[in-house]
């Protein structure tokens, strides 16, 4: 795997963030991925390529859609290894004068087959 893969992703989640159209980000789940959030209020466990996609549809439903500007961006070149893409993200989200809303995301993509 390269980093072109995970700037395929981000794509894709791009793109069901501004769109709601989830399809290039499910192509690149395998049936069984697993995602998981760790040490925050939000932590969750999903399993499984569809609920994963319903998942992330209700995240952005429910937090970032309600921010009238929404930014995420890439943090310097994503690490490779064997069947790991490691990389940091940068999100702002803001809404009307209010203090923006600033958090770096790690980034972890475990893949398998050509799909996390």
């Amino acid at each position: 795997m390269s980093a072109g893969f995970f700037l395929r992703w981000y794509e894709a989640f791009e793109t069901a963030a501004a769109r709601n159209d989830f399809t290039a980000a499910r192509d690149l789940l395998a049936d069984d991925a697993v995602y998981e959030v760790e040490g925050v209020p939000y932590a969750c466990r999903i399993e499984g390529a569809d609920a994963i996609v319903e998942g992330l549809r209700r995240s952005l439903a429910g937090f970032d859609h309600r921010f009238e500007t929404r930014l995420l961006g890439i943090m310097g070149a994503p690490q490779m290894q064997a069947d790991r893409i490691t990389a940091q993200l940068l999100a702002v989200w803001q809404r009307g004068d209010e203090p923006a809303l600033v958090v770096v995301v790690p980034k972890d993509l475990y893949l398998r087959d050509g799909r996390i």
